[in-house]
């Protein structure tokens, strides 16, 4: 019993101390010392890169953000102006909706846009844009 309690504790003993002896230290094998958090935090060509990437990012929401807000406003002016009927405004304003739902919906995965759901987004607001075009030149 005493023989299997000691194996136990040594084997406890090994398996803790395994990922410390698997840690680099900031050395990698091709000589590269430091990590990319620590690039960051020393303002490094990462931190530029995570910079410019928000940046990016930022405007392209922005963007996204100013087309829904011009597409919801032709959207009362044609109601107002009757050149869209109720059923049509209230079809496209729907449609705008769900883009909206999307764009938070991104948003909640990750707080900035990638370049793959800005397309997206931007696609759809198109299409809807398009479609606004339509209906009220008929």
């Amino acid at each position: 019993m005493k023989k299997l309690i000691i194996a136990a504790t040594a084997t406890a003993a090994l398996m803790a101390a395994m990922p410390a002896a698997a840690q680099t230290y900031g050395h990698s094998r091709d000589g590269y010392r430091g990590d990319r958090a620590a690039q960051v935090y020393r303002g490094g060509p990462a931190a530029r890169a995570e910079r410019r990437d928000d940046r990016r990012d930022f405007r392209q929401l922005r963007r996204i953000n100013e087309r829904q807000a011009q597409i919801a406003y032709r959207i009362d002016v044609g109601l107002r102006q009757r050149a869209l009927s109720y059923q049509e405004a209230r079809i496209l304003r729907t449609k705008l909706a769900q883009i909206e739902r999307l764009e938070r919906r991104y948003a909640r995965s990750n707080r900035d846009l990638t370049n793959a759901e800005a397309r997206n987004l931007n696609i759809r607001l198109d299409q809807l844009n398009h479609e606004l075009r339509y209906r009220l030149r008929a």
